[in-house]
């Protein structure tokens, strides 16, 4: 598996089995639950996106456009 985004996503569907109690995610939240957090997300998604933050149905979401 080479392609980066096939890596990711096989990543991310990992991390997404990881049970909700485990310890690692307590301090996930700790480092992203809060504006710090925010930026580091939306700098990691700048990286080759240009990345758009805004209100969309009374939420707030970051969407990352090619």
């Amino acid at each position: 598996m080479t392609d980066p985004r096939a890596r990711l996503l096989r990543a991310a569907v990992g991390f997404a089995l990881v049970p909700p109690t485990e310890p690692v995610l307590r301090v996930l939240h700790r480092w992203l639950d809060n504006w710090h957090g925010v930026g580091d997300v939306v700098t990691g998604m700048n990286a080759g996106l240009r990345v758009s933050i805004g209100v969309h149905g009374g939420q707030w979401i970051a969407v990352g456009l090619p």
